[in-house]
């Protein structure tokens, strides 16, 4: 019954000009409009139907599980740690040089 009600056509005026469509379609263009309103409720109730009828779309917000590292990967990365490090060391040996000639004895 439900779909049936549904799937009912009623007459609606966009753009100056009438034209069918069915109940189903009327309220979810509403539900639309009403979320782009920011209307609370009606974003939940959309957001529900999305997950509902799409199931990817709430794994979409899951973040894919890493692959594994190639061995090329891990050299990169560890040629990048090793950079990262030699900085380190270079920026925090000046701020001991400028720190040493700054303190008068």
């Amino acid at each position: 019954m439900l779909n049936q009600a549904l799937d009912e056509k009623v007459y609606v005026t966009e753009d100056g000009r009438r034209r069918r469509v069915t109940k189903r379609e009327l309220v979810i263009r509403q539900l639309v409009n009403k979320s782009a309103k920011a209307d609370l409720w009606a974003i939940k109730q959309l957001t529900d139907i999305v997950e509902r009828v799409d199931p990817r779309a709430g794994a979409a917000a899951a973040p894919p599980e890493p692959r594994e590292l190639t061995a090329a990967d891990r050299e990169v990365v560890e040629l990048f740690i090793a950079r990262l490090r030699r900085q380190i060391a270079a920026e925090a040996a000046e701020a001991m040089a400028a720190a040493t000639i700054e303190e008068p004895d």
